[in-house]
């Protein structure tokens, strides 16, 4: 009812919990639009937002205008939030455009203080360009 589901993303609910996760897929060329659509739409409603954003906040040798766009795309869409793959390359491409972003809200966060940001990228699964990402979080009611 309150998610923001599409051919790109999917979002969860658990109302024990109380969380809103939401899982994404940005499609290279349309970042800016569909980053900035999200963001108008739920502007603080997901508490975890993770996956393939094809941006990030990264330098390369060849930057041009989209890379350039794109990387401001996903800097704006992350404020308020955390960055848990902070820095680490996620795909065999040595990029860094999945993330996992946590709201960074001590007040109102389901997550709890206590997350675990020791990350572990599974670089030895080759089934994808990207690696599998896993992480620990401890959520409180």
């Amino acid at each position: 009812k309150n998610g923001f589901n599409d051919n790109r993303c999917v979002s969860i609910k658990n109302d024990i919990l109380d969380i809103n996760i939401m899982g994404i897929h940005a499609k290279a060329g349309d970042i800016p639009n569909y980053l900035s659509d999200i963001k108008k739409r739920f502007p603080s409603y997901f508490d975890i937002i993770l996956g393939d954003f094809n941006a990030g906040n990264y330098l390369k040798d060849k930057e041009d205008i989209t890379f350039k766009a794109n990387r401001k795309s996903y800097l704006d869409f992350m404020e308020g939030y955390i960055d848990v793959c902070q820095g680490k390359e996620t795909t065999q491409y040595f990029s860094q455009i999945d993330h996992i972003l946590v709201k960074n809200d001590k007040k109102n966060s389901k997550i709890y203080r206590r997350l675990n940001y020791a990350i572990k990228i599974i670089d030895t699964i080759k089934i994808s360009d990207h690696y599998p990402i896993v992480f620990d979080a401890e959520i409180y009611n």
